[in-house]
């Protein structure tokens, strides 16, 4: 997962004109896995075994890779009131998500409500998408999930402060170990994008979260992030996700990789919240093979 990558989140808050996305690449520094993983994960842990497990996902998050792949994603937006509650389901968006070199995600054969969209085009970005749909229906759009997001965090440039919480922690699977974080805006990789266009502008924000992870694998289970120190002149007030993470085999490369496998997403103005509900299913490797006969 490199960190010059647009990240994780996108979404699109229908009749505002504005959208967001945490961008993964730090504002004033330029930096590559390779150049972070070993002195900043090493750091979690020195002398303290209980942050092992916190060490772990933070050498696993800036230096795995993934294959190509393609899967079926499948989105259930929500919209209620500020409230967040009467949820009112706005539409069940289907898509086929193609990712490339661990992050470069596209879109294709997208429909609502099991209906394509007029002349949507294919090989969409999350952003790209995001805003065509915006067109259609009124609701907001997520995406990004297997890029630097979860790298980010483990940056050190993120400057970001973990807490050893405890076990447990109400994580659905048992015996996790709860980990809490913090990264001030002064510091953040995140931010959130306002307005339509070329009128897009840039605020940096700060992140707080949570990081369940398997006591006995040490493998990530969930993450949760809030944004925290949300510039008051954007129409965005909240946003929030939380992504539960589970070993998955793509296609018949007889392995597994540690892959999002259903998100929550949420994100509220003044007036209105909207809610995604996601999932990720059918994963199969992408890429063509070649076939040379050779003749007699």
């Amino acid at each position: 997962m490199t960190p010059n990558r647009l990240l994780v989140l996108l979404a699109l808050l229908a009749g505002l004109g504005t959208s967001m996305i945490p961008q993964s690449t730090p504002s004033n520094t330029s930096v590559t896995a390779a150049s972070v993983n070993l002195p900043r994960c090493v750091a979690i842990s020195p002398g303290n075994p209980q942050f092992e497990p916190l060490r772990k996902v933070c050498d696993f998050a800036l230096s795995s890779k993934l294959p190509d792949f393609i899967c079926d994603e499948t989105v259930q937006r929500f919209s209620g009131n500020s409230k967040r509650s009467k949820w009112k389901k706005v539409d069940v968006v289907t898509a086929e998500l193609t990712s490339e070199n661990g992050s470069d995600e596209r879109y294709s054969n997208v429909a609502v409500n099991a209906r394509p969209p007029l002349k949507i085009p294919g090989g969409l970005g999350a952003y790209e998408l995001g805003e065509y749909l915006n067109r259609f229906s009124r609701g907001t759009w997520a995406g990004g999930l297997f890029g630097g997001y979860l790298a980010s965090i483990f940056w050190p440039t993120s400057r970001t402060k973990f807490e050893l919480r405890g076990e447990n922690g109400g994580s659905p699977t048992p015996a996790p170990v709860l980990f809490t974080f913090q990264i001030d805006r002064a510091s953040s990789p995140f931010s959130l994008v306002a307005g339509p266009g070329t009128e897009r502008e840039r605020i940096r924000v700060g992140a707080k979260g949570s990081i369940w992870i398997d006591k006995a694998t040490s493998r990530l289970i969930r993450l949760e992030i809030q944004d925290t120190e949300i510039d008051t002149s954007l129409p965005v007030k909240a946003a929030a996700s939380v992504v539960d993470y589970a070993e998955t085999p793509i296609g018949d490369l007889g392995t597994t990789f540690l892959l999002p496998l259903d998100s929550e997403f949420l994100a509220c103005n003044d007036n209105r919240c909207y809610r995604n509900l996601t999932n990720f299913r059918n994963w199969r490797k992408f890429g063509s093979e070649v076939h040379i006969i050779l003749e007699r």
